[in-house]
Parts: structure tokens; C-alpha cells; sequence
């Protein structure tokens, strides 16, 4: 199981719209399946709806495809940072199969 600190809870935002739904639940899923307890896929999963939503353009490592969960490193020898979100050169969103 990955440890992470949790996010704060973001401010309530309007309803999310289909497409968003859609998002947060592959995110959540992702990150369940990288080694996050449920609850702290969703309070991450929430996290990241409200930076795409405020126009934020950090990324979380967890979120990208170079990120391998069985030792906790970056495939492109990028640094991987898991509690907080960051500028990456050579991040790539990992995209549902």
C-alpha cells in the first residue's frame, strides 16, 4: 500500500458533468490500483477535478504513464514526488486501455 499525505478537501464546485464523472472514476480507479487505500484515491481523485476545473497545470506522478508502482520510480529517470503536484518535462497521462 502507497502512503501518501491526502489533499485538503477542496471547495464545493458546481455538479460535475458527465465527461468528469467519467475522469474521476478512471482516476480513482488508478490510483486504487497503484496502491492507494479508497479513500485517499478519492480525496486525490477529487483533488485533481478541482485543478483541471481552476485551469492548474501541475501534474501528479501517480497520474502519469512512466510512473511504475512496483518500485515507486519513474521509467524515464524523472523524479517522482507523491504528495504534491509538479511541473514535469516528460509527464504523460496514462490513458484507459
Amino acid at each position: 500500500m502507497v502512503t501518501v499525505r491526502l489533499p485538503p478537501v477542496p471547495p464545493p464546485w458546481p455538479p460535475m458533468t458527465p465527461r468528469q464523472i467519467n475522469r474521476f472514476i478512471f482516476r480513482q480507479g488508478l490510483l486504487e490500483r497503484r496502491g492507494l487505500t479508497t479513500e485517499a484515491a478519492v480525496r486525490w481523485a477529487d483533488h485533481l477535478n478541482f485543478r483541471d476545473q481552476d485551469g492548474d497545470d501541475r501534474r501528479w506522478c501517480l497520474e502519469c504513464r512512466h510512473y511504475r508502482t512496483a518500485d515507486f520510480s519513474c521509467r524515464e529517470g524523472g523524479v517522482v514526488v507523491l504528495d504534491l503536484l509538479q511541473r514535469c518535462e516528460i509527464f504523460d497521462w496514462e490513458k484507459p486501455a
